[in-house]
Formats: C-alpha cells, sequence, structure tokens
C-alpha cells in the first residue's frame, strides 16, 4: 500500500513539472513528451547505449 501511495505521488509530481515546463515552452504536455522521445530515439540511434549481439 505504501508502495502504492509513493508511485501515485512520484506521478503527480512528475505531471506538475511536465505542465510547467509545457507552459513555459507554449507547448501542450504531449508534445513535450512527444520531442523528448524523439530526441532520445535520434540519440539511441546514432549511439545506441546497449548493444545487441546476433547469434
Amino acid at each position: 500500500m505504501r508502495i502504492q501511495r509513493n508511485y501515485i505521488a512520484c506521478a503527480l509530481l512528475v505531471w506538475c513539472r511536465l505542465k510547467e515546463l509545457a507552459r513555459s515552452a507554449g507547448r501542450t504536455v504531449h508534445q513535450l513528451k512527444q520531442g523528448l522521445m524523439e530526441d532520445f530515439l535520434i540519440q539511441q540511434l546514432r549511439q545506441p547505449s546497449l548493444t545487441v549481439r546476433l547469434a
């Protein structure tokens, strides 16, 4: 039960921070998250943090 409360509290803090960043950037939370995911994907495709070995 305590773990669930901590998870919910963490999720609310993240949501509030995302709303604050989105408002200051003049974008929606969805647009902000999409941009972060795109940046991460491009970075990982250029320089993967994990190497994959094919058998």
